[in-house]
């Protein structure tokens, strides 16, 4: 059984988008990096601490919960985890 639904798409190194994809249910998987960057944008859209920007609009704090969202992301995508270089998500100002 199959069936056509959006899923997030990301773009690597620009801004990830909805794109349609075909689902088939009799192999549910679920990729890692996916599902833990899901989590990642998930929280920075719930949470206000990661939500504060500065004048220019960029985001200016990250909280101990995003900083390990993050490092779970970087660890499922295959790339070195946070601990070994910078625990601020990328394109933050501590990065």
């Amino acid at each position: 059984m199959s069936r056509v639904e959006w899923q997030w798409q990301d773009a690597g190194s620009g801004p990830g988008h909805m794109q349609r994809v075909v689902v088939y249910d009799e192999t549910p998987t679920v990729d890692p990096a996916l599902a833990a960057y899901r989590r990642l944008i998930d929280h920075g859209l719930r949470c206000r601490t990661c939500r504060t920007t500065d004048a220019d609009g960029w985001a200016n704090s990250t909280c101990d919960e995003a900083r390990w969202l993050y490092r779970a992301w970087r660890v499922a995508r295959g790339g070195p985890s946070a601990s070994a270089g910078s625990s601020a998500p990328e394109g933050s100002p501590a990065a």
